[in-house]
C-alpha cells in the first residue's frame, strides 16, 4: 500500500504471521490470522493486521476495508489502523474519507510522525495542498527529529515542491548525521546533490 510503516502497524507485533515478512505460504497465514481473529474479535492488532494482509497480498481491498473498519470500531483512536486504512481509502480514490482517517490518526497521536509524515505526504500528492502539507512535514520532524526517513521525505519536499534547495540540503545532512551508514540516506543525499 505504500505507506511508512507505522509503529503498531502490520509487521512490528510479534504475531508468527507478518505480511511485512511473509513465509511463502500465504493460505496457512490466513488461516493464522483468521484464528487470532476467532480467538479475539476485539483484537484491533489483529483486525488491523488481516486487513494489511488482505489488501497487500490477496489485492482483496473491499475485505481489507471491511475488517479495518471493524478494527477501527474496536479502537477508533488506533492511529496505525486509522492511517493504513487512509492509504487504502486513498489508493481506492475514496480522498475525503482518506483525509478524514489521516486526521483521525493525527488527532489520535499528534506526536507520532510517521503519522504526520503520511499525512503529509497525502497533502502533497493528492490534496496539493503544499501550505499544510508544510506544516505537518514540520511537525513530523519536531516529533522524531534523528528519523531518517521523515528527515529525508521532508528534505524532498522542499527540493521537489517549495524548490527550496538550501534547507532540503540541511535536512539531508541531518539525516545523515542520523545514520551516516544508511545506504538509502547516503543515496537519497548524492542524489540531491547530482540534481542541485
Amino acid at each position: 500500500m505504500g505507506i511508512i510503516g507505522v509503529p503498531g502497524s502490520t509487521g512490528s507485533n510479534s504475531r508468527d504471521v507478518s505480511p511485512a515478512d511473509p513465509v511463502g505460504d500465504l493460505d496457512r497465514a490466513e488461516e493464522k490470522y483468521r484464528r487470532a481473529i476467532e480467538a479475539d474479535p476485539d483484537d484491533a492488532d489483529a483486525l488491523g493486521d488481516y486487513a494489511n494482509f488482505l489488501a497487500d497480498y490477496r489485492g482483496d481491498y473491499d475485505r481489507a476495508g471491511e475488517m479495518f473498519e471493524r478494527a477501527i470500531a474496536v479502537d477508533p483512536d488506533d492511529a496505525a489502523n486509522l492511517t493504513s486504512y487512509a492509504t487504502l481509502l486513498n489508493d481506492r480514490g475514496d480522498f475525503d474519507r482518506a483525509e478524514e482517517m489521516y486526521r483521525r490518526a493525527v488527532d489520535a497521536d499528534p506526536g507520532n510522525a510517521i503519522v504526520l509524515g503520511n499525512y503529509a505526504d497525502f497533502l502533497t500528492d493528492t490534496r496539493k495542498d503544499h501550505v499544510r502539507a508544510g506544516e505537518m512535514h514540520r511537525r513530523a520532524v519536531d516529533a522524531d527529529p534523528d528519523n531518517t526517513t521523515i528527515l529525508g521525505g521532508y528534505a524532498n519536499f522542499l527540493t521537489n515542491v517549495l524548490g527550496d534547495h538550501d534547507r532540503a540540503e540541511e535536512m539531508h545532512r541531518r539525516a545523515v548525521d542520523a545514520d551516516p551508514d544508511d545506504d538509502y540516506v547516503l543515496g537519497n543525499y548524492a542524489d540531491f546533490l547530482v540534481s542541485a
